[in-house]
């Protein structure tokens, strides 16, 4: 099996191929560096322009010869500053859609450490990779790498990547950087350059991560580094950070670790099955609530006191009830819809009573489902990891179905907090149309 690999960071796109004989992966080209794609370029013309340029091979010659083709990704922008319309590679590069995966790159750096070092440390595993920025990925106690949303949870932010480092009060992206480093390399010499980044990541580790109470469940027993930075200056990092006592054991990963990453990622079954259920239990009993409360507990006493928050002027409350599954639901209107514009206010004025009623985390603000192959076609679910939001939109038959007949200038909606982790698993596993015939005939 050959692959083409692509690794995506603050340097643009580089690739290399790789061929995996009996289970042992082997760079066999070298690796190279394809830069970024010109904003006034098609992707796909510019992938295979510049490799038939830098004479390492020809793109459509490796698809007919049954080639696979992998990405390790950061942001895209590093592809190409215009933004692209898709983030699904086999579109972008025009490649066959079965020959095609793609990993983002903390992910991809951990699962190359956790195919490649030897004699790997039990326990869980966390993996930094620097690089002009910072990747991040773990696994459970049983070595399987969790979904990326993991992290988020972890940090209890959508933005792990902003995290503060306590020595710089800086973000973790950019203070715990290679760019970083460069800038400690011209004021002081490399061996003090390297002890002050050193202590920049002892420092985010243990106070961010080992000392983070309110998420026990993802501490690592191991941290492994990969990236440019380490690449170059050998395992100095990691040295260094064994010389200051870090509280976790440390290793170095291997080189090249987002192009194996990506290799890797076409034979492997790494991912941690994502359980819902579970971590929809686990926010309900506040083991991701950075309050002392669990956030059922909240959800339960503001349905129970609806009366005291502050609505729109023209939605009516009609009424809080509770299910025989235990799930708190209520139930409102609005008269008189007569524009589109008017809807819109109508959408943001429900997210902000769905955002004061529902224990929202920050990095779910923006989770959506937009429902598009539902017999009731114009219906907008709005899922949370504790609750869902429906809105009904102004097609006229899901109208009229929906008000029995009424005129066209009635607006219903619900907000559900799924009260308890046994009704969740109930709700998560029903279909939309069966959850709104319930709830709607209640």
């Amino acid at each position: 099996m050959i692959i083409r690999c692509f690794d995506l960071g603050g340097g643009g796109l580089k690739t290399a191929l790789i061929k995996y004989q009996n289970g042992i992966p082997k760079l066999i080209s070298k690796v190279s560096q394809l830069g970024k794609c010109d904003d006034n370029q098609h992707i796909h013309k510019w992938i295979r322009e510049k490799v038939i340029e830098l004479n390492i091979g020809n793109i459509d010659t490796e698809i007919s010869q049954n080639y696979f083709f992998s990405f390790s990704l950061a942001g895209l922008d590093k592809l190409r500053s215009r933004k692209v319309k898709t983030i699904k590679m086999y579109k972008l590069f025009k490649l066959p859609k079965k020959k095609v995966k793609q990993i983002g790159d903390g992910n991809a750096h951990l699962l190359a450490s956790l195919k490649m070092i030897k004699h790997i440390p039990k326990g869980r595993i966390w993996n930094f990779s620097i690089g002009t920025g910072v990747g991040m990925g773990f696994t459970n106690k049983r070595k399987k790498i969790k979904p990326e949303i993991a992290i988020k949870l972890f940090f209890d932010t959508d933005n792990p990547w902003h995290v503060l480092m306590p020595r710089t009060k800086q973000a973790v992206c950019t203070s715990g950087s290679a760019i970083a480093f460069d800038k400690i390399l011209k004021k002081q010499n490399k061996s003090n350059a390297i002890t002050e980044f050193a202590k920049r990541w002892k420092s985010f580790i243990e106070d961010q991560i080992i000392h983070n109470e309110n998420a026990s469940w993802g501490k690592p027993d191991t941290i492994i580094f990969t990236g440019g930075i380490i690449e170059h200056h050998d395992n100095k990092l990691v040295k260094k950070l064994k010389q200051l006592n870090i509280k976790v054991n440390v290793l170095t990963g291997p080189k090249y670790a987002g192009l194996y990453g990506a290799g890797w990622n076409i034979i492997s079954d790494y991912y941690q099955k994502v359980d819902k259920i579970q971590l929809f239990r686990n926010w309900l009993e506040g083991e991701f609530n950075s309050s002392f409360m669990p956030a059922r507990i909240i959800i339960r006493r503001r349905f129970e006191s609806i009366e005291n928050i502050k609505v729109a002027n023209d939605m009516k409350i009609e009424k809080t009830f509770k299910d025989v599954r235990g799930n708190y639901i209520l139930k409102g209107h609005y008269d008189h819809i007569q524009s589109c514009e008017q809807f819109k206010c109508i959408k943001n004025s429900l997210r902000e009573l769905a955002s004061k009623i529902l224990v929202i985390p920050e990095w779910s603000k923006d989770y959506r489902i937009w429902n598009k192959n539902s017999s009731l076609d114009n219906i907008v679910f709005v899922q949370l990891p504790n609750g869902l939001l429906f809105l009904l939109e102004g097609n006229h038959r899901v109208m009229s179905w929906w008000n029995s007949g009424k005129k066209n200038d009635e607006f219903h909606f619900y907000i559900i907090s799924l009260s308890s982790y046994d009704a969740g698993k109930e709700w998560w596993q029903m279909s939309e149309c069966k959850l709104l015939s319930e709830v709607i005939h209640k």
